[in-house]
């Protein structure tokens, strides 16, 4: 298997460039460059390809779109932790086999590997990014500074949610709501860990809801959302506090309506209307046990 090296100058303030001396390195030059290069390689080529991914979500996203376009089982991903959130490889990480068969969410025409989301989050990673250009300000504490300006601006988003669950249920919500996720890995925001019973393997979206709540409410209970303690693991279902503010489901499809706009792995994209759904195994990651010496 050939490895590939791809270097995002821009993600985690210029950490990538470390690996600028490796073998078969290359510096992304702006956006989309990622992809243009992923699908050109693998369009000239019928060996077995590891990209090894250097830089944050947006960057393995372009990665990930472009093996999915170019339709080979040829190629596979490495992650090493060198963006701002660093986010999906912490789920990727907690999985026993060397190589993930990952699902891939699908929202119009993007695509995410980690989290889409909207609302009260999406304002926060719009705030996160000026921080994170800061200097001495980490991925999680440019999030962190993010909440805090977020919480005192803008608050609350009506819209419609409509859903499938994995039973095939129909369902919606349709009221204020604070944010929601739909989540394919358990991590967003640099730690945060709003899906914390998700599984990027089992073919659903791990759909959270939260229900516009008052300040005060919000800063007593942020702290459990950070660490996953919203969701009982053991039986999938809020925990009693978050039981009147959450709507937590396992869905094979979710449609968000009376929105501007969606972050899907970190990107910031326009959306009035999105319909999400998943590709089961759609890409190849390879974990800390099984990826290349870094």
């Amino acid at each position: 298997m050939k490895d590939i090296y791809i270097l995002n100058p821009a993600a985690g303030q210029g950490r990538a460039m470390k690996y600028k001396g490796r073998e078969n390195a290359y510096v992304t030059k702006g956006v989309n460059d990622a992809y243009d290069f992923v699908k050109k390689i693998l369009e000239g080529t019928c060996e077995d390809i590891n990209f090894i991914v250097c830089g944050g979500d947006g960057t393995v996203n372009e990665v990930v779109h472009a093996v999915i376009d170019s339709g080979t089982d040829r190629a596979y991903i490495s992650l090493v932790p060198t963006g701002t959130g660093n986010d999906l490889i912490r789920t990727v990480n907690e999985q026993d086999a060397e190589c993930v068969q990952a699902d891939v969410l699908t929202a119009n025409e993007y695509i995410s590997v980690n989290a889409i989301n909207t609302g009260f989050d999406l304002d926060v990673v719009q705030r996160a990014d000026q921080y994170k250009k800061k200097p001495f300000i980490s991925g999680s504490m440019a999030y962190i500074l993010g909440v805090i300006t977020t919480l005192f601006n803008h608050y609350g988003t009506r819209m419609r949610i409509d859903y499938i669950d994995q039973n095939g249920k129909e369902l919606f919500f349709k009221g204020e709501c604070l944010l929601a996720v739909a989540g394919n890995g358990k991590y967003y925001g640099g730690g945060f860990k709003p899906s914390p019973v998700a599984s990027i393997t089992d073919g659903l979206i791990d759909l959270m809801i939260v229900k516009k709540v008052s300040r005060l409410k919000f800063i007593a209970l942020v702290g459990k959302y950070k660490k996953g303690l919203h969701i009982d693991p053991s039986t999938g279902c809020p925990f009693k506090k978050f039981e009147d503010i959450l709507i937590f489901e396992k869905c094979k499809s979710v449609t968000i309506s009376g929105i501007e706009k969606i972050c899907c792995d970190g990107e910031i994209l326009p959306a009035q209307r999105v319909r999400i759904g998943i590709a089961a195994h759609a890409v190849k990651i390879l974990n800390k046990k099984g990826t290349a010496k870094i």
